[in-house]
């Protein structure tokens, strides 16, 4: 017994004989998905798993910002199960996931906890750190340790004058790079804002550096996967950083990424492309697919995290109920209640913020006069100078974490 032609769903429609095609229910429905594919094309929902947007060597970009010299990296190739080996390896010399705390909201402190709690989900065995960008909280500081968290206490880079007043705390992810060389280790960065839903440790395995591309902004720092080796990188950057505080008119987002573009570019250096879902916006995926089976890294959650409210105009129009009650159960999992972490209480001397250094991480002090060899030189963190002469001018305020232990 056939069925009846108002009952079919589109796929059958599609794949039905020609009288069935030509029955109004299936032209109706064709015409309804074709308006709804154009208007997911007008919003942008249209990125599936596993595509990557570098095409003969540059990046996609809008008119206001540089394109990028790109390559694509393996995980375009699909060859995940080759950079897990990898990963293993890199993992047993050395590398790390790290985050960055840049004010003393507890908000933030509860998404870091969140963030920890989806890795630990996902089955990472990386170790965790927190680089806290000139605050100094000893309850922070006693919930992550709770947590198993290592924090480190860092200077903050003082945000230009032409930041962006919601982008002004970002500059303090430029101290990844710092860490990244004092430490000698692969870093994989995570916003404080972004939920992990499978295992990521494999990153660790690609060439560096790497960003997930997007049409509207060129690269998006939400997720990096850095390796600074050598002191003149470190210092380069910051040089351009110092350059930039002053002579620079802003034409991206007024944050860390418009200084990290506009250095790739005069730099002439080469971004490693990942797959969308390493830093997946979800209203931003093509519904008409289960995109949330295979997403490793969510950014911006609506279940747990702030989202604008034209962002969660776009999750409840975009996302089919199906991706929503999934990803709500992903959500339950990393929620960390008010009863887990309160609110800090009435702040004493001790709990104070650190002053922002007012200088750049790891760029060259002041010159001074070197105690061993008794000539004037430039003294940094990135050149190694501080490390030896730890007291000299300069080197208080030039902010690179420690070592981990």
């Amino acid at each position: 017994m056939s069925v009846p032609s108002t009952r079919l769903t589109l796929d059958e429609c599609l794949h039905a004989s020609g009288r069935v095609r030509r029955s109004s229910h299936c032209q109706t429905l064709r015409a309804a998905a074709e308006l709804r594919g154009a208007w997911l094309r007008r919003v942008g929902a249209t990125r599936r798993v596993g595509a990557c947007l570098c095409r003969e060597g540059a990046t996609p970009h809008p008119p206001h910002l540089p394109a990028l010299r790109c390559a694509a990296s393996d995980l375009c190739a699909s060859e995940e199960g080759s950079l897990r080996a990898a990963a293993a390896a890199a993992a047993a010399a050395g590398g790390a996931i790290v985050t960055v705390l840049a004010n003393e909201r507890a908000a933030q402190v509860r998404q870091i906890l969140q963030l920890k709690r989806s890795l630990e989900h996902a089955g990472s065995a990386l170790p965790f750190h927190v680089l806290m960008c000139g605050v100094r909280n000893l309850a922070f500081e006693a919930s992550f340790a709770n947590e198993n968290i290592t924090t480190h206490r860092v200077g903050a880079a003082a945000p230009p004058p032409w930041a962006h007043r919601t982008h002004r705390a970002t500059f303090s992810k430029l101290a990844v790079w710092n860490a990244s060389f004092a430490w000698n280790q692969t870093l994989l960065y995570l916003d404080t804002d972004t939920l992990v839903l499978r295992n990521v440790d494999h990153l660790l395995a690609v060439r560096t550096p790497a960003f997930v591309l997007r049409q509207r902004e060129t690269i998006n720092s939400g997720v990096m996967v850095l390796r600074v080796r050598h002191a003149y990188e470190l210092d380069d950057l910051w040089r351009y950083f110092t350059r930039l505080l002053q002579n620079h008119t802003t034409r991206g987002d007024g944050g860390d990424q418009e200084v990290l573009i506009n250095y790739f570019a005069e730099r002439q250096l080469t971004v490693h492309e990942l797959p969308v879902e390493y830093n997946a916006f979800a209203w931003e995926m093509d519904p008409r697919e289960q995109w949330w089976r295979s997403v490793k890294v969510l950014h911006k959650m609506a279940h747990i995290h702030r989202l604008t409210p034209n962002q969660i105009t776009l999750w409840q129009r975009v996302l089919p109920n199906q991706a929503d009650s999934y990803l709500s159960t992903w959500a339950r999992q990393a929620r960390v209640s008010a009863d887990v972490f309160r609110p800090t209480p009435p702040r004493t001397a001790a709990h104070r913020s650190l002053d922002a250094t007012g200088q750049p991480l790891g760029w060259l002090s002041p010159s001074h006069r070197s105690p061993s060899r008794g000539a004037a030189r430039e003294c940094s963190w990135a050149n190694g100078c501080c490390s030896r002469h730890r007291h000299s001018p300069g080197c208080a305020t030039n902010a690179t974490p420690p070592a981990p232990a």
